[in-house]
């Protein structure tokens, strides 16, 4: 066929590895010309095998400057439901840069699970079965009667009432349908992950504040183009009501909104607050869905029949095709940013949704991060700000307490006597708290006194964490999930004292239940929360007064409302602060404040005790008085002098492999390379540090090695790594996993 009849097609392998890549050149047949377009899946041989390969195509018409003899044919197209729209497949490509990920990690990450589509079947009797309910003996049996006489009366029955309720079989209502007395229809039928939805009393009208807010915010909405703001509000200040505003005046625009919540614990409160104002318009996207739920909230919001989804990071890639606001709620949180491939920020994936869109990004936080804020005080997004609590509420007051005299007393427990003092107070009044301490378990690790050993775990290079059970309980190690029974002496020297040092949720829970023998503890953890609406019944339970006292990790600590909460109590407060991380102040403000405004958030004044071996660090000092502007003035002059994020980049390159000795192998190849590569080229400036071990070296019996890069995430230095990578890749694919993380969450 001569060149310009034909057309071709621009694909990518949605199962090759990332150092193949790349676009590859198809011809399209001609009877598939009508049905192939950007963003089509499409099935075609690839490489020698014939087994055939599903691809993205990514152009059409494109003009590669090949023969047909060097060219291969699209076999035929695939997967119709879930072709791409335009601003999906941009995506794609934009992660594929961004990430460091292959265009199939990408589509795998916007497209969910592919499963049986679910109906429901309606029968109606049709006009000429009136004839047949007078004359009985027309019928074939008595079921058929009771049939045609219920649709008589009800109008419609479902197919599967018919067989619950008239005992009606399959070939029953089959035999009426074929002789015309009644008509089958067909309707989708939506796996509801909630059933009924919870809803919480609709709130008061906006105050002076929040009105003020709002009315900024609809006018970047209707500014044109994109545009971002973040909402800076003390904790109880109202913000998710102003959220809820500006989602009217976006569904009144005719458009959708995307409200993202940083925990599943947070996403039946969220949606039953705005299920109060939306009703059954909202769909929800989280991982705890199964794969058919996930699917129909998927074509539901495909379909437009929604226009809000509620969700946590994934239900950033909702498939709407209007977007007029994407909301990221307590955009702080480390859990927006993906560890997994591909390793994406979600602030950077609504930032480009809302450019292709024309629409608003809505950053909201008590305790915004300093990237955040500093692009709000820079003039990159428009910052605005909810100074006071919502109504009659005040700011908690807070004490920080020395639990270094607790344990020069003599107490060696986890609960101070302030802490202690407090929380008796608030529970006799018939008032609530919540405990928060940042570990799970009992112990945090057990040791030999004798020869000084502490119990590993046999597959990862971490201490064992001991859990209560049954009897001794047992050892667990939280990366890899080894359990092991604690012994009753020592396997190295054996020494029969063993000791059990520190404390997590386990021994809190404990303590609080002998301090408190009459009161209900619940305990809201990763052990607590396995199953699928473990949170919310939490949660539930507890707004329900069926806990007098709630005790939890992070879980706890941000956007829960609880208005009989008068006391929050942080224990190991100083604990995260000395983390290997340059966020770890950050964070630990962050933390302590989120938890100081769990309490008084209705009309009664609300108290903190924050428990600390530092009683002197400023950074309690300033999350203690709330006071994060003077947190983020000396953070960001250190950060500035030192030269960390968001005046730098971070590159993590990661070597994972189960051989150590391969690991280090290619870790050195990658670093050697990248040293000639930078000797090279003039226009890319780096600092490079390693390779190093990771903090925990072995993980399931899989060693890694990192190098962590300072530089700026530019066009050119993306295409250095990337090529460097790709090598990488290539020569030690069969032995180590080679990936990249930009700005990563943790270092």
């Amino acid at each position: 066929m001569p060149a310009g009849d034909r057309r071709t097609a621009r694909v990518y392998i949605l199962d090759a590895p990332y150092h193949i890549d790349k676009a590859y050149d198809y011809i399209i047949p001609d009877d598939l010309r009508d049905e192939i377009r950007a963003g089509a899946f499409v099935a075609l041989p690839f490489g020698s095998g014939s087994r055939p390969h599903k691809a993205l195509v990514t152009e059409v018409d494109a003009d590669c400057g090949l023969d047909d003899a060097k060219l291969k044919t699209i076999t035929s197209v695939v997967d119709h439901r879930l072709a791409l729209t335009s601003e999906q497949l941009g995506l794609c490509l934009f992660l594929k840069d961004r990430t460091f990920c292959s265009v199939g990690d990408a589509v795998r990450t916007l497209l969910p699970p592919i499963v049986s589509e679910k109906y429901v079947v309606y029968a109606a009797a049709t006009a000429a079965a009136a004839d047949y309910v007078e004359g009985r003996a027309k019928l074939r049996s008595q079921t058929q009667e009771r049939i045609l006489s219920a649709l008589s009366i009800a109008g419609t029955m479902t197919t599967e009432a018919m067989r619950r309720e008239l005992g009606a079989s399959t070939a029953q209502i089959n035999s009426l349908a074929d002789r015309g007395l009644i008509t089958l229809t067909k309707c989708d039928s939506y796996r509801d992950p909630l059933g009924a939805r919870p809803t919480v009393p609709a709130v008061n009208e906006l105050n002076d504040e929040q009105k003020r807010a709002h009315d900024r915010l609809v006018e970047l909405l209707d500014a044109g183009g994109a545009r971002a703001a973040l909402l800076h509000g003390v904790t109880g200040s109202g913000k998710t009501r102003v959220i809820i505003e500006m989602t009217r005046e976006v569904i009144a625009r005719g458009r959708q909104a995307i409200i993202l919540v940083p925990e599943i614990a947070l996403t039946p409160q969220t949606l039953g607050l705005f299920s109060s104002f939306f009703g059954g318009d909202i769909a929800v996207m989280h991982s705890s869905l199964s794969a058919g739920e996930r699917y129909d909230a998927w074509r539901r919001m495909r379909a437009g029949e929604v226009h809000v989804c509620i969700g946590t990071r994934s239900a950033v890639f909702a498939p709407f095709d209007n977007v007029g606001m994407i909301v990221i709620d307590e955009e702080q949180e480390h859990t927006y940013k993906s560890d997994g491939n591909p390793k994406y920020n979600t602030v950077d994936v609504a930032r480009f949704r809302c450019a292709e869109n024309g629409a608003l990004m809505l950053l909201a936080s008590a305790t915004p991060s300093l990237l955040s804020y500093h692009k709000a005080t820079t003039g990159k997004y428009e910052l605005i700000e909810l100074n006071g609590r919502y109504g009659d509420a005040a700011l908690p007051e807070a004490v920080i307490y020395d639990m270094r005299d607790e344990y020069r007393a003599g107490n060696l427990g986890s609960i101070g006597s302030a802490l202690e003092r407090e929380l008796r107070t608030v529970l006799d009044a018939g008032k609530q708290a919540i405990i928060f301490i940042n570990r799970r378990g009992y112990n945090h690790y057990v040791s030999c006194p004798q020869c000084g050993s502490v119990f590993q775990c046999p597959h990862c290079s971490v201490s064992l964490t001991h859990h209560t059970s049954h009897g001794r309980g047992d050892l667990r190690c939280h990366y890899c999930g080894f359990r092991a029974p604690v012994p009753t002496k020592c396997p190295e020297c054996g020494g029969e004292h063993l000791n059990f040092i520190g404390y997590g949720t386990q021994k809190v829970e404990e303590e609080l239940r002998e301090l408190f023998p009459n009161k209900k503890i619940i305990r809201m953890d990763a052990d607590t929360t396995r199953t699928k609406f473990s949170h919310d019944e939490i949660l539930q339970a507890f707004r329900r007064h069926e806990g007098d006292i709630l005790l939890g990790t992070q879980m706890v600590t941000k956007g829960h409302d609880f208005p009989d909460v008068t006391l929050s109590g942080i224990l190991l407060a100083d604990m995260s602060l000395y983390l290997d991380d340059f966020r770890a102040n950050e964070r630990t403000f962050s933390l302590v404040t989120q938890v100081i405004g769990r309490s008084g958030r209705s009309h009664d004044p609300g108290r903190a005790v924050i428990q600390t071996f530092n009683p002197d660090h400023p950074v309690l000092r300033m999350a203690a008085a709330q006071d994060y502007k003077k947190f983020y003035e000396n953070e960001i002059a250190l950060r500035r002098a030192l030269v960390f994020p968001p005046f730098c980049d971070i590159f993590l390159v990661a070597f994972h492999g189960k051989k150590e000795n391969e690991v280090a192998e290619c870790a050195v190849f990658f670093a050697n390379r990248l040293k000639e590569r930078l000797d090279a080229a003039h226009d890319v400036a780096m600092i490079v540090y390693g390779p190093i071990e990771a903090p925990v070296y072995k993980v399931a019996e899989v060693y890694r090695l990192r190098l962590v890069i300072k530089g700026k995430s530019d066009r050119r230095t993306r295409a250095l790594l990337a090529g460097l990578m790709a090598d990488a890749v290539k020569k030690y694919s069969r032995g180590v996993t080679v990936s990249i993380d930009v700005n990563p969450s943790t270092l």
